[in-house]
């Protein structure tokens, strides 16, 4: 029987069986492989990215309290080796001057990519996610969202972008006015009680 199956047709892909370069860049003399793994289960098939090139991490969180653990978590499971996540602790997504942020955009190189475990994790403004997504396509790097990769070219990729951007802004503004409104209430309490 020859390579190309059987006179009956050609038989399905294993899962994960066809797997193609789809982009490469060479730096140092090294070359990086984006590959497209097309994976079938049953009558469902989906397409996942798998990245051979170097990823840098970015993890936060906004009070000091809150664990980061479960971020690191999720970019170890991208590939994201530990040494190589920076993080903010105490620092909302608003704050734009962020040392590890800083840190992060400053490591990665041209065809390497950016991961973050969710947009609202890099920014919490739909200005400054767009500005920090189009300086990272300017260098040639690449963003992850989560086990997504953001496409530019992509009208569809580029509006759900923005629509995430938008409900990571509505969502930090909401944690304000809920703050607001907490401080509000206490310094009526206190006035009241002390009126007594």
């Amino acid at each position: 029987m020859s390579a190309r199956g059987s006179s009956s047709g050609r038989s399905k892909p294993s899962r994960a069986s066809l797997v193609r370069p789809t982009c490469e860049t060479k730096r140092n003399d090294v070359s990086h492989n984006w590959y497209e793994k097309h994976i079938s289960d049953g009558a469902s098939s989906v397409t996942h990215l798998g990245m051979t090139t170097a990823l840098i991490g970015y993890a936060r969180c906004s009070t000091d309290k809150q664990d980061i653990a479960a971020q690191k978590a999720a970019l170890e499971k991208l590939g994201v080796a530990t040494d190589r996540v920076y993080t903010d602790h105490g620092l909302t997504g608003t704050n734009r001057s962020r040392s590890g942020l800083d840190q992060a955009l400053a490591v990665v190189r041209t065809g390497e990519t950016l991961a973050v475990p969710k947009l609202d994790r890099l920014a919490q403004s739909v200005p400054d996610a767009r500005f920090i997504a189009d300086a990272l396509v300017i260098r040639g790097v690449r963003l992850a969202l989560g086990s997504s990769i953001y496409d530019p070219d992509d009208p569809i990729g580029k509006m759900f972008f923005n629509i995430l951007a938008t409900f990571a802004e509505f969502g930090a503004n909401l944690i304000r006015l809920r703050t607001r409104e907490s401080m509000s209430t206490d310094s009526v309490c206190r006035v009241s009680s002390s009126a007594r």
